[in-house]
Formats: C-alpha cells, sequence, structure tokens
C-alpha cells in the first residue's frame, strides 16, 4: 500500500502545526464578558449591580485562597488562574 506523502529515507515526518493563537480571540472575550453585564445593566440596574458584586468577590476569593490558602487550596486556585489565562500547566515535579 502507498502512501501518498513520501518522506525522504530516515527522516521522520514533519510534526503537525502547533496550536495557534486566534489574534481576535481576546477582543470577542472581552467584549462579550463586558457586553452582557451592561445589557443586563440597561434591562434592571438593580440585577446589574448583584451581577457586579458576584464577579468581584469571585475574583477575590480565587486571589485570597491562592495567596493565603492551604497549599492544596493554593495549588488548585493557582491552577484555575492558569485555566482562566489559556496557559499551559507547568511540568509535574520529579520525585
Amino acid at each position: 500500500m502507498s502512501s501518498c506523502l513520501s518522506f525522504p529515507a530516515g527522516q521522520p515526518a514533519p510534526s503537525p502545526p502547533g496550536r495557534e493563537r486566534v489574534p481576535w480571540r481576546p477582543t470577542v472575550v472581552s467584549a462579550a464578558s463586558l457586553g452582557t453585564p451592561v445589557g443586563i445593566g440597561m434591562l434592571h440596574p438593580l440585577v446589574d449591580e448583584v451581577i457586579a458584586i458576584a464577579e468581584i468577590v469571585v475574583a477575590l476569593t480565587v486571589i485570597v485562597v491562592a495567596l493565603f490558602g492551604s497549599q492544596a487550596l493554593s495549588e488548585r486556585a493557582f491552577r484555575l488562574l492558569r485555566w482562566f489565562g489559556d496557559r499551559p500547566e507547568p511540568p509535574a515535579p520529579a520525585g
């Protein structure tokens, strides 16, 4: 059976391209995350205040737990922050 692609003998096939960052993605995420509370605030200002307070409480909770929590909770909070930032996990410690 013959393949359409042939590579010189002794050379491995090229690896697939890595995940590329999309330049407009942060803009869309920012617009959606800011546009939703603003739209709801125009409909009902009290609901907008509740959403804003909830967002601030969650952000401060994650930051405080990351800085001052137990070792296990701190690791989880930092993993959550990396996940929000779309950053890869650090390598596991050798042991």
